[in-house]
């Protein structure tokens, strides 16, 4: 009978986190099952046998209180639902796919934290805050930490607050992470909507890999052995994480200013939105006077050449040393749409 209840309250969950995020699940009923760590199923089966009567939880005299490990299985639980929502639209081909992946499980884990004490009083009947005691603050660290940094900072450029932001990201589905964190930045650009579609979706693609890049590049380190050093192993990835937006972010604006000035010089499409231009400069310039920089961006922006294979603008290089997956070798490919252009 355990066993069965906690299927349905991990059932229940998914559905929750589904409901929240506005996402769709990779996993059906029975497949979110196998999701959940046996010792995550001990641990949940107190609750899954009180959802009636919550107050059964609270300890008596002299008993262990289960709920600190109610909360924290019912997180991973939630973190491992957020990890297999689904993408709304096919996905490039990564091309530094540890930093999409560490990121996507980062932001899930993030996100749970953030959620978690929000959803559990719908788990109930009549669910109120405090049902399963009070959740501490989250003690983020390594990539979870840089994950909810650059939550905070993209909500800090958006005022989006963080918990929608996380959300968002989360709700953008597996892989999508770095995608829809680079729109928000873009979105943000006044200039942005004024491009081309095409060129909006090559900037869109090139910012997204630069977040993945600068996410790989923080070296995945062991918990920290002593309360000092893991002080300061969450401060590095929180600034990791802030750093990455903040590179994105600087690539975004640039890129957009370029790109304005680019089509300045050679003309803009006659299909492009009819709005200011970030340049400042007068719409539909013709076309500049045969330099090398013109001909060169002529070419390289000409109907039917692909501007994300071409480049906008230099790498900028992690924050950090490369991990294992950034070889050292000079053929290690730059993010799409990125060239070595000063």
């Amino acid at each position: 009978m355990a066993d069965a209840n906690v299927d349905n309250l991990v059932r229940r969950i998914n559905r929750l986190v589904v409901e929240d995020t506005g996402g769709w699940s990779m996993a059906d009923d029975d497949q979110i099952l196998r999701t959940v760590t046996r010792s995550n199923r001990q641990a949940l089966e107190p609750l899954a046998d009180s959802l009636d009567v919550p107050a059964r939880l609270v300890p008596g005299p002299r008993q262990q209180d289960q709920r600190p490990e109610i909360r924290a299985a019912l997180t991973e639980v939630v973190a491992g639902c957020a990890r297999v929502l689904e993408a709304d639209e096919e996905l490039p081909e990564a091309l530094y796919q540890d930093g999409r992946d560490r990121l996507g499980v980062a932001m899930s884990r993030a996100y749970a934290a953030l959620a978690t004490p929000r959803l559990t009083p719908r788990l109930f009947p009549d669910g109120r805050a405090g049902d399963l005691g009070t959740f501490p603050p989250p003690a983020l660290r390594g990539d979870v930490a840089a994950a909810r940094a650059i939550a905070v900072a993209i909500s800090a450029r958006t005022g989006r607050g963080e918990e929608a932001v996380a959300t968002a990201l989360v709700a953008a589905g597996r892989g999508a992470v770095a995608p829809v964190a680079a729109k928000m930045l873009l979105n943000q650009r006044p200039g942005f909507a004024a491009l081309p579609v095409p060129e909006q979706e090559a900037l869109t693609a090139a910012v997204a890999d630069q977040i993945e890049y600068d996410f790989e590049g923080r070296p995945q380190r062991r918990p920290a052995a002593d309360l000092s050093a893991a002080v300061q192993d969450r401060h590095d990835a929180v600034a990791h994480g802030t750093n990455v937006i903040t590179t994105a972010s600087t690539v975004a604006g640039e890129e957009v200013e370029h790109l304005h000035a680019l089509f300045d010089t050679i003309g803009w499409p006659e299909n492009t939105p009819s709005v200011e231009r970030a340049s400042g400069g007068p719409e539909g310039t013709a076309a500049g006077d045969g330099s090398a920089a013109a001909v060169d961006s002529a070419v390289r922006f000409a109907p039917g050449h692909d501007p994300a294979a071409a480049g906008f603008a230099a790498v900028k290089p992690p924050a950090t040393q490369p991990s294992a997956n950034q070889a050292v070798s000079a053929d290690q490919p730059k993010p799409r749409g990125l060239d070595g252009r000063s």
